[in-house]
């Protein structure tokens, strides 16, 4: 484990003790940015996904659409529910990963950036990007 690592954690101990999983450490840094970038979009796409479909989370989700195209002048109305739950969503793989620095710089800088895409008021499509990351193609917008 890379100096700085926090010891004893429940996923490091986990996975090494039974040999579950490579250690995030012993991948390419390209592949671990990859992983941790699909997990985090994977977290968010569904917490997404669920604030549309349930009455309860499309409450405070509904702020964010209340206007009717999003774009980069209202993209950040969110209710503090809301927001709290889709960045506790999208941030648990990299708590639960523990990436190295580099790849959390990776991952939060390629989801500023898509975000900033989907909200610059361009219809934008990502053809097959579409398919994997929630940013650039929202569900039910």
């Amino acid at each position: 484990m890379p100096a700085g690592s926090a010891s004893g954690e429940p996923l490091h101990w986990i996975t090494h003790k039974w040999d579950l999983m490579v250690s995030i450490y012993d991948i390419d840094m390209y592949l671990s940015f990859l992983i941790t970038l699909l997990l985090c979009e994977f977290c968010y796409y569904w917490t997404h996904n669920f604030s549309h479909r349930f009455p309860l989370l499309w409450k405070p989700h509904q702020i964010h659409h209340g206007s009717e195209r999003v774009y980069s002048g209202n993209s950040g109305r969110f209710h503090l529910l809301d927001a709290a739950l889709g960045g506790i969503a999208y941030f648990l793989p990299i708590v639960l990963l523990d990436p190295t620095g580099e790849v959390i710089v990776l991952v939060i800088s390629f989801s500023a950036v898509t975000g900033f895409m989907e909200h610059v008021n361009i219809d934008f499509k990502g053809a097959v990007l579409n398919k994997v990351l929630i940013q650039l193609n929202c569900i039910g917008d």
